[in-house]
């Protein structure tokens, strides 16, 4: 990431050169929502990171003088005045230290994982594998949540997160359509992450668009089942699991096809109605308990599935063919559906609770 390039990972930002924080203030403000009261609303970089740790000696940090100069700095900026600082021969008329030895840098991943927007939160998310469920349970890591990442596809779990360390993400092999597996993924996230907090009802199928009258009786099942059926099985695994964390956020990943369902796909359509519908009627239940369920209705994103939905093959040309009433004129990408799911799965959001989200590039409102 280029130094000059702005980074969302904190809640609120700072202004290193505005007044002197020491180490201790430092770690509490980057923490997030407590800095929005000192500081102006501004971007941060990674560099403005870097140069205020540059800027203090942790070697030499006394905990009882930087609560003294914490105190002092709060009753200044609120105006109420503070005595002002002895000059010592090490300091400067502003009172900043003279050539300071250079402390160790934070990593980014320590300072995201540390102080993201989902610090101390317990995720689960199915069709991890791939697609959006990779992109969002990437998402959710480098913003400070811990993951159980659930798939069928083993291989593909640990393709994505192999290498990902155990304390932030955990992987499972599970069967959505499967109520005796829902219960595994819930006792793993309470067994090693302590419960859950979000749920990323994602993993989905369908069958190759074609005429309603050549789909089969299985095909219709298997979506019903994966895609509706799940979300059946979910809900009575996860909310006590929410209830006992105070509340919760529940994402149902349904499709554009909701709103706007089109031939050759209609009971993959009908199921993402199920899913949206579900979704507001589950809000409207579970609001009373803190519980907030919202569905995401995307367009089809450019992966192997492509052909599955439209019914051709994802050449350049039917791809335009596709894009020619998406105003935005692009497919899907997953980290549009991974930044939505940031949102309404994080603190931002706590008053957001049934609404079905079009990510859809203005799909539904186009000719």
């Amino acid at each position: 990431m280029s130094p000059q390039t702005q980074c969302n990972i904190f809640g609120t930002t700072f202004n290193p050169d505005r007044i002197r924080m020491g180490n201790k203030v430092l770690r509490e403000r980057l923490k997030g929502p407590a800095l929005a009261a000192y500081y102006p609303r501004k971007s941060v970089t990674i560099a403005d990171i870097q140069k205020e740790f540059n800027r203090y000696d942790m070697t030499t940090w006394n905990e009882e003088e930087e609560d003294r100069l914490e105190g002092l700095q709060i009753a200044k900026l609120r105006g109420k005045g503070a005595p002002k600082k002895k000059r010592t021969a090490d300091t400067s008329k502003k009172g900043k230290k003279r050539n300071p030895a250079t402390p160790k840098i934070m990593s980014l991943h320590q300072v995201q994982t540390g102080s993201g927007r989902l610090s101390g939160k317990v995720a689960l998310v199915t069709g991890a594998a791939s697609g959006f469920g990779r992109a969002i349970t990437q998402r959710f890591v480098a913003e400070g949540a811990k993951v159980v990442a659930a798939d069928m596809n083993e291989e593909g779990l640990a393709k994505s997160f192999g290498e990902s360390p155990q304390t932030h993400v955990l992987t499972i092999t599970c069967n959505v359509t499967s109520q005796s597996d829902w219960k595994k993924m819930v006792d793993l996230a309470r067994e090693k992450f302590g419960g859950v907090d979000i749920l990323i009802n994602n993993a989905g199928t369908s069958y190759k668009n074609k005429p309603t009258l050549d789909v089969t009786e299985d095909e219709f099942d298997k979506v019903m089942a994966v895609n509706v059926k799940s979300i059946y099985f979910s809900i009575p695994a996860i909310v006590p699991a929410m209830k006992e964390r105070g509340g919760g956020s529940i994402i149902n990943i349904a499709s554009i096809g909701a709103m706007r369902p089109r031939p050759g796909l209609v009971w993959y359509n009908a199921s993402k109605g199920a899913v949206a519908n579900a979704s507001k009627g589950l809000a409207a239940e579970y609001g009373k308990e803190n519980i907030r369920v919202n569905a995401l209705c995307p367009l089809l994103s450019a992966t192997p599935l492509f052909e599955n939905f439209v019914g051709v093959p994802p050449t350049e040309e039917n791809v335009k063919k596709f894009l020619f009433n998406v105003p935005l004129g692009r497919l899907t990408d997953p980290d549009d559906v991974a930044n939505i799911c940031l949102y309404l799965g994080s603190d931002e959001a706590k008053f957001i609770t049934g609404l079905n989200m079009e990510v859809d590039g203005g799909r539904a409102v186009g000719a």
